[in-house]
């Protein structure tokens, strides 16, 4: 609720940063370290689980657009 009150407040959400930069440089500053990497770097990905807690095979395959030409049922 204060981020959007906070909205274009650049001023108010550069203090939010040094207050978690500040954070992270403490000795139990692990959780805003992982905060701050979140942001920067984005959430690691999480692997998905089946019913029998192994981790589902990701395949990945291109997408191919065809044009067809509806006169002839050609593809171009």
């Amino acid at each position: 609720m204060e981020l959007l009150a906070a909205g274009e407040d650049h001023k108010a959400l550069r203090l939010i940063a040094r207050n978690l930069i500040a954070q992270a440089q403490t000795k139990d500053g692990l959780a805003a370290i992982k905060e701050i990497a979140d942001r920067l770097d984005g959430k690691a990905p999480q692997p998905l689980k089946n019913d029998e807690d192994e981790a589902f095979q990701v395949i990945l395959q291109p997408l191919v657009r065809k044009i067809v030409d509806p006169k002839d049922g050609s593809d171009s």
